[in-house]
């Protein structure tokens, strides 16, 4: 069964930009241009779920689903998905868009798992959490594997250093 405290603020510290009622859709436009260049989200996603080998009853645990991106495409596949956020107003989007997965919202910090999942996916979560919240996550997740499963995360780094901070 995967539980999680469901009675605390949402994942990140930038809390009032990601519950924002615009936020889902600027996500969403900002990924799209973000990707346009390597072929597009789409193209990313699709080759993550090839490699990772997800398809019809594939049990799924998503971490940081966002507005439902990979999981739409799980979904078509028929992965059967269980997909976490800390955005209420990216749940919404996700559930509004993505019928059939079990949604979940929680702070990857009070996370507490305890079903196995063939494939635990975090999709362009990482860089958001700190070190030590990241190491206990990545802990959590490879206990949350079956023996055969796969650990598989997606993700961007943000650039460090005064020129990036000046845009």
């Amino acid at each position: 069964m995967v539980t999680a405290n469901c009675n605390v603020p949402p994942l990140m510290s930038m809390l009032p930009a990601y519950e924002h009622r615009l936020m889902p859709s600027a996500y969403d436009a900002a990924s799209a241009a973000l990707f346009r260049c390597f072929g597009g989200i789409r193209r990313l996603r699709e080759e993550a779920l090839d490699r990772a080998g997800v398809k019809a009853g594939t049990s799924v645990l998503e971490l940081g689903c966002g507005t439902g991106g990979f999981t739409a495409l799980m979904t078509d596949r028929g992965a059967v998905i269980t997909a976490f956020d800390g955005s209420r107003t990216m749940l919404e989007r996700a559930r509004k868009s993505v019928e059939g997965p079990a949604y979940r919202q929680a702070k990857m910090e009070d996370l507490s798992l305890s079903d196995e999942f063939e494939i635990v996916l975090a999709a362009f979560l990482m860089h958001e959490l700190s070190p030590p919240v990241r190491a206990r996550l990545l802990r959590q997740c490879l206990d949350a594997l079956s023996p055969d499963g796969k650990l598989v995360i997606v993700d961007n780094s943000v650039p460090r250093g005064m020129w990036w901070s000046l845009l």
